[in-house]
């Protein structure tokens, strides 16, 4: 009804995934939906008229989404919430050294209590290696941890922010909200 088609994939869950398989993974999603959407007959006919992506990520997810538009230019809006930065999970040293080519909008959140991707080393690069983004946001959540942005089943097992999950996960989606409305 807010004019938006949400495809989300449940792959590369274990630690043991890696954040190039997960992009291809999303790639090859989006790229069934985008068939779909030009197939007469299809319950997605004409849902997304090959309009821009918006890929959003959480953790290795985060740095999925600068792996996913280094792979595909359909990728103009880039949302990395809390996004890792490191050797672990297929390195990231690729999509880093990649993201200053990205040229659409980004927003990058952090939380200034995550014990996980440290606000200051691992998150905040990501916004700043952006250099040629059109447009680049940053926010840091005062209180929020690693999982913020997740369901409470999880933000329990981890979650050590000094704001509470509820307020945490509020923030998440006004700003991933606003962002959505003001950028696509």
């Amino acid at each position: 009804s807010h004019g938006f088609f949400v495809y989300s994939n449940n792959t590369e869950t274990s630690i043991f995934g890696t954040l190039q398989n997960e992009s291809l993974d999303t790639r090859a999603g989006l790229q069934w939906v985008e068939d779909q959407s030009v197939t007469a007959g299809s319950w997605l006919y004409g849902l997304t008229d090959n309009q821009p992506w918006t890929a959003i990520g959480h953790s290795m997810g985060g740095a999925a989404v600068a792996n996913l538009s280094r792979n595909d230019s359909r990728v103009e809006y880039a949302v990395m919430l809390e996004p890792y930065k490191g050797s672990l999970l297929g390195n990231t040293s690729g999509a880093f050294s990649w993201f200053s080519n990205f040229t659409g909008s980004a927003l990058v959140i952090g939380g200034d209590e995550d014990a996980t991707n440290n606000w200051s080393s691992q998150v905040r690069p990501w916004y700043n290696t952006a250099s040629g983004s059109s447009r680049k946001l940053w926010a840091l959540i005062d209180g929020g941890d690693h999982f913020g942005a997740t369901d409470p089943n999880i933000h329990s097992l981890w979650g050590f922010g000094s704001l509470p999950e509820s307020e945490q996960h509020k923030a998440h989606r006004k700003l991933v909200t606003s962002f959505l409305y003001s950028e696509v």
